[in-house]
């Protein structure tokens, strides 16, 4: 199996993964741990779509346009989908079913790409591509990883600290 397929194969495995500790985490209600999951699945996720969409699609765009919009299409879909669950994470709202759907929405998105986008890169790409998408993939799922065991260090509990001047989290939950 050609690098790039093999590392954005890799990566939706990672994926399914932490999407998997997520259900897990809302089932047990542990939303400490859920916050922790979602810090860094979110960022792998929103990672991957970046380096696909710096990397790839525009290797691929002239000669497979339906394929790459179909693809864009869905990274927009998936990042919406992302936000409302990343923000019912936060506001202590979040529901299985809601999880549930955004993997359905992946799992076929991670099939299309893999029968048409991923085949047609490894055809397409000159080995120093392959390299730059393996590392950058890497690189970001190393990123995320740091940036979940941050959270967990600096995490007071309550996003008090960052919000406006006199607006509390209590205050966002009750609007």
């Amino acid at each position: 199996m050609d690098a790039i397929r093999e590392q954005l194969g890799a990566d939706h495995r990672v994926l399914d993964d932490l999407f998997c500790r997520l259900l897990r985490d809302v089932r047990l209600l542990s939303q400490r741990d859920l916050r922790v999951v979602w810090c860094e699945l979110e960022r792998r996720l929103l990672s991957h779509m970046d380096v696909e969409e710096q990397l790839l699609f525009p290797m691929l765009e002239a000669g497979h346009h339906a394929a790459v919009e179909r693809a864009r299409s869905d990274h927009t879909r998936i990042r919406g989908l992302a936000c409302a669950l990343g923000i019912a994470i936060e506001l202590n709202t979040v529901r299985e079913p809601a999880i549930k759907d955004l993997i359905c929405v992946l799992h076929q998105h991670a099939e299309r790409e893999d029968r048409a986008l991923y085949r047609l890169a490894c055809a397409h790409a000159p080995g120093l591509v392959q390299c730059r998408v393996t590392a950058s993939l890497r690189a970001a799922g190393r990123a995320a990883h740091e940036a979940a065991a941050k959270t967990v260090a600096h995490r007071s509990g309550s996003h008090d600290s960052v919000l406006p001047p006199g607006l509390s989290a209590a205050a966002i939950r009750l609007q």
